[in-house]
């Protein structure tokens, strides 16, 4: 497996999941949703 370097990863992508990744991407992060 590949490495992958994020600088946040959020656990839901529900509406308050995904408003926060936009929020850290629109900061400059690296973020990974995750969602099941």
């Amino acid at each position: 497996m590949g490495e992958f370097d994020y600088d946040h990863a959020v656990v839901g992508g529900g509406i308050v999941g995904s408003w926060t990744a936009l929020q850290l991407v629109r900061a400059g992060k690296k973020v990974l949703l995750l969602e099941q």
